[in-house]
């Protein structure tokens, strides 16, 4: 035994003795060597395609974690041919309750052979891992996540957005893990697991344009619960004060709370439970969703409640239109200046037809506008980053990408109808663009649109049918799909539609 693994083995051998006498039988590590050695077993078994060797060396905290990890290493498995990854520790190693953490990043290729679809791709994806050490010295994985990259806003397991406005966490025995923004589907998002348990609490970050009732969002979120979950039920609405406003509320600041059940057959932790707390301060909304079995989330319900009153504004007096567009423009780039849309950040600018309102959304893209006719016609421009597992938007991922969206919402496109373009390089967009018309494979009275996030209906009331025609010009460059989506109602509009997708350019 060569002197680097005895020290290892001596080292780990002390840890687990100061560990029992101090935590009551659950060892952590102290230094990197022993979770170096488990990243190196972990990635022999990635690149086998061993999923099942893979997931035998956890010992989950968190079922819905582990069973995420299973479903991203079979993605990552199925249609390749060989696959190599090389785990490297960024940061420290940190105490979380009775567990060691470590951020870590993941050099991927995988190879899908000639046929594939893809035949080959990198890319690099960084997760946090909480481990903590077995009999034997050796680094035992409770918990693997995926993690966005580090930007600053968590520190100490607190998150803190000045541009949003709040901050959350920081609370012994929880771990903060900030999410991407397209996988989470919000402006800003991070999940707070509570390890050693089955316990998690969802934060996220949205910006609705109309101010509106705290109640009535939880109410239309916990409906959208039970259309997925039939078996689930509300079991409790009432309003919400964290601790921090019990006494006096900010001006504009208003909360409620839904609780949802749902029921797990044979469980010996009880039901599901979903609490979801809503805040709005203006048109910001700021989400706190508590999920756990209903027997975990009483035993610790000291844990999440301490959790929850560490939730505070960080400007209470702050002016509530600039707490609206704030984390609009921090975390998309872009701001409307009358009927123009520019943004910074992404090199891209569009100009609406007079009388068309524009207003941003926000979800999972990287940004979102919408502009809306007094007559009911539509268009919107969303822009999507380069999606996790990919290094760039190619001609290809763009097509499948779009064409997925579309079958997604039922629409088909028609390559050969009139003003259908293929792709091109145009200077005056910075990248490569084309044009495609789309319609309903199924000709109804109402048109699908189709976006990223959702499905919507438009009839204006008392209005023409919306059309079932739509206009979908597309921009590609490395770091940015761009899709510029939209249908008239009459003739005036098609033209204003025209000019409108006619005016985008890079600046």
């Amino acid at each position: 035994m060569n002197s680097t693994r005895l020290h290892t083995r001596f080292a780990a051998a002390a840890l687990v003795a100061a560990s029992l006498s101090a935590q009551g039988g659950r060892p952590v590590v102290a230094g990197t060597e022993p979770i170096v050695a488990l990243l190196v077993t972990l990635d022999d078994a990635f690149g086998r395609g061993d999923d099942t060797g893979y997931l035998a060396a956890f010992d989950p905290v968190h079922a819905g974690a582990h069973a995420l990890l299973q479903r991203q290493l079979e993605r990552c498995f199925a249609n390749t041919t060989q696959r190599q990854r090389t785990s490297a520790i960024t940061g420290p190693v940190r105490r979380v309750g009775d567990y060691s953490v470590v951020r870590v990043r993941h050099a991927i290729e995988l190879h899908g052979g000639a046929s594939a679809v893809v035949p080959s791709t990198k890319f690099v994806e960084e997760s946090l891992l909480a481990v903590r050490l077995d009999a034997n010295g050796k680094a035992l994985p409770t918990l693997a996540v995926d993690a966005a990259p580090d930007n600053g806003c968590v520190r100490g397991d607190r998150f803190r957005c000045p541009a949003c406005n709040y901050q959350v966490g920081g609370v012994p025995g929880w771990l903060c893990v900030p999410l991407r923004g397209d996988r989470a589907n919000a402006l800003e998002a991070a999940s707070f697991y509570l390890l050693g348990t089955d316990v998690v609490c969802d934060v996220s970050v949205q910006v609705d344009p109309e101010v509106r009732d705290p109640a009535t969002v939880a109410r239309q979120l916990a409906e959208a619960l039970l259309q997925l979950e039939p078996t689930a039920k509300v079991r409790e609405e009432t309003a919400w004060l964290p601790p921090a406003y019990q006494l006096e509320p900010p001006r504009g600041w208003r909360g409620a709370r839904v609780t949802v059940q749902l029921p797990r057959e044979r469980s010996e932790s009880g039901d599901e439970r979903a609490i979801l707390h809503v805040a709005t301060f203006g048109g910001l909304q700021h989400f706190l969703l508590v999920r756990g079995s209903a027997n975990t989330l009483q035993q610790h319900n000291d844990a999440v409640q301490t959790l929850l009153a560490s939730y505070a504004l960080l400007e209470p007096d702050c002016d509530l239109a600039l707490a609206a567009s704030r984390p609009l423009h921090h975390h998309t780039g872009g701001e409307i200046n009358g009927s123009t849309y520019r943004n910074e950040t992404y090199r891209v600018e569009l100009t609406g037809a007079t009388k068309w309102q524009p207003v941003m959304r926000t979800g999972g893209a990287a940004f979102r506008v919408v502009w809306s006719s007094p007559s009911g016609s539509r268009l919107w421009l969303t822009g999507h980053s380069v999606p996790a597992g990919m290094t760039r938007w190619c001609q290809d991922a763009a097509d499948r990408w779009v064409q997925q969206l579309c079958a997604q919402q039922g629409l088909s496109t028609l390559p050969n109808t009139a003003g259908a373009t293929a792709w091109a390089e145009d200077a005056i967009c910075g990248g490569s663009t084309r044009t495609l018309v789309a319609t309903p494979q199924q000709v109804a009275t109402h048109l699908q649109v189709a976006t990223h996030r959702q499905v919507a209906t438009h009839r204006p009331p008392g209005g023409p049918e919306v059309p079932a025609k739509r206009w979908l010009r597309l921009l590609r460059r490395d770091d940015l799909l761009l899709v510029v989506d939209g249908f008239a109602t009459n003739a005036a509009d098609e033209a204003a539609l025209q000019q409108m997708l006619g005016s985008l350019r890079a600046h």
